[in-house]
């Protein structure tokens, strides 16, 4: 089976391949997530990156991958699409792109590690009674308790 992907791999595909296994990066290819098959996976950083030719350009394989990219996306994982033709002409602004999309995803994983750390250390501080006020039932109360704050 693992011969039969690698025969239908692109050359561009393979040639991003190669260039991702010598900056070491971990990702697997032609992974299956969620029921669709990626071309690149990066489980460490929840990273997708799909490799598009020619055929990605009709209207009908647009549509497919946008609604792809949409479902991915809602579980939490980042879908990068790079043109065969981009690989071929400028690989390195191409590795520029996924070095720096990870090294944000990276940052973002660890704010929320690090925001998670320091409110469970934030103090409980007491309110005091005159700053018990009723929250509103509907959103016209809330908006009517606006104007009396006004006056």
């Amino acid at each position: 089976m693992d011969q039969l992907r690698e025969s239908s791999r692109t050359k561009a595909e393979k040639r991003l391949a190669l260039a991702l296994q010598a900056k070491k990066w971990p990702f697997k290819q032609n992974q299956t997530l969620e029921g669709y098959e990626v071309d690149f996976w990066f489980p460490d950083y929840r990273l997708v990156i799909e490799v598009d030719g020619y055929t990605h350009l009709s209207s009908q394989q647009q549509r497919l991958d946008q609604n792809k990219d949409r479902f991915l996306l809602d579980r939490g994982l980042l879908v990068i699409r790079i043109s065969n033709q981009r690989i071929r002409e400028n690989l390195q602004d191409c590795l520029v792109e996924i070095e720096q999309t990870i090294k944000r995803l990276k940052g973002m994983a660890n704010k929320e590690l690090m925001n998670d750390e320091w409110k469970r250390h934030l103090p409980k501080i007491p309110t005091p009674p005159e700053m018990h006020i009723k929250k509103p039932q509907t959103i016209e109360e809330y908006f009517l308790s606006l104007d009396e704050e006004d006056s």
